[in-house]
């Protein structure tokens, strides 16, 4: 028979282990095994994600558009109201132009009379090159002066046939030395006379031509007067430039002044299918970032535990840093993958331009492993 042994005579743990019980041992070991080697699994296949932190906002992909007037005046009608939404060409005021449209008139009444004086002298030409009285009794003005210059060719023409006559009468005399000297006396009145009435015939006719020259000038001057002046009269009424919501700079009332460049308003687009975050990134943080890399981003308006976050792509890296409020920083545009986030009931909410957002740039994959041996610095 076996002889009894008591632990408290034991010298070597060997034997000690041997005589304790080894159920809960065995357990206890067999935990801290399959710990440590889950431990190892997780180091080695778990995967971890370096990201750079940023902030930004939710901003339009179209930018904002600062509406100014074109020209001082009163404004005579506000067709807008803060906040309301407005199409791209909707009138968002106009401006009392009065005086313009007096100016305009002027210039058309002017433009008329101007295209009347041509047709005027557009018949005397041509009735001048017929030698026959073509103006029509109705524009009397015309008539009245075609009247004057048949009247005045018709006593040049009497006059040479009168010196005319004379001569031949004088020719057919007897020659004596006093006869040729009147002869030629009457030769010379009979050439004044025929000079007097071509010069006469001539001079009216080019007289003509240039008046009508002018008057075309004149014509061309007062076209492109009244273009620009219509032209001008298009900015007394202000058009919207984009799609989007109105924005008040000052409040505005009907009867207040503006003077030309003066900033009225700013329209923001409102779309939520052409957004984007523009994130802050500051310039110690942009070394790894790059574009086409992941982004997650919450909001904090729509808390993340009920929303989650939405998914983006980094789309531009602006080239130049700008002051920010502690350092210098970036500008990055991110490029969403959508414009919603669903709540937990499955409702989707859409982003609205100005949200903050909170952003997490991944720019790097690996195991955790590779993640703490390159935190404790080991190649």
């Amino acid at each position: 028979m076996k002889s009894i042994l008591y632990v408290e005579d034991l010298t070597y743990t060997g034997e000690v282990l041997q005589e304790q019980k080894t159920g809960i041992f065995s357990s206890v070991i067999s935990i801290i095994c399959l710990l440590a080697l889950c431990t190892t699994a997780w180091l080695i296949l778990g995967k971890k994600e370096e990201v750079v932190r940023a902030s930004g906002m939710v901003r339009p992909i179209e930018n904002v558009s600062f509406v100014k007037s074109f020209t001082a005046g009163k404004i005579q009608n506000i067709h807008f109201t803060s906040g309301q939404y407005v199409e791209k060409g909707a009138i968002l005021l106009s401006i009392d132009d009065t005086v313009a449209q007096k100016e305009r008139q002027n210039l058309e009444d002017l433009m008329l009379k101007i295209e009347e004086k041509i047709k005027d002298t557009e018949a005397c030409i041509k009735s001048a090159e017929k030698d026959l009285m073509l103006v029509p009794f109705e524009r009397k003005i015309a008539y009245k002066r075609m009247e004057n210059y048949f009247s005045v060719k018709t006593n040049l023409e009497k006059a040479l046939e009168l010196n005319s006559r004379i001569f031949e009468e004088e020719k057919a005399l007897p020659d004596f030395s006093l006869a040729n000297q009147k002869i030629e006396l009457l030769n010379l009145n009979v050439e004044k006379s025929k000079r007097d009435l071509e010069q006469y015939k001539n001079s009216f006719f080019h007289s003509l031509l240039s008046e009508k020259e002018t008057l075309e000038f004149q014509k061309e001057n007062l076209s492109n007067s009244i273009f620009k002046m219509e032209e001008s009269l298009k900015l007394f009424t202000v058009y919207a430039p984009i799609s989007g919501e109105v924005q008040e700079i000052s409040s505005l009332n009907c009867g207040d002044n503006v003077f030309s460049g003066q900033e009225i308003l700013k329209i923001v687009p409102s779309s939520s299918e052409n957004i984007r975050v523009v994130l802050r990134l500051p310039s110690s943080k942009a070394g790894l970032v790059r574009e086409d890399m992941k982004v997650r981003l919450k909001f904090p308006a729509f808390p993340h535990h009920e929303f989650g976050s939405l998914d983006g792509q980094v789309e531009t890296i602006l080239p130049d840093v700008f002051l920010g409020a502690k350092s210098s920083e970036y500008a990055v545009f991110v490029k969403l993958d959508g414009n919603t986030l669903p709540d937990k009931k499955g409702m989707a909410h859409f982003l609205k331009v100005g949200l903050d957002a909170e952003a997490s740039i991944i720019t790097e994959t690996g195991s955790i492993l590779s993640f703490i041996l390159k935190r404790l610095e080991v190649k």
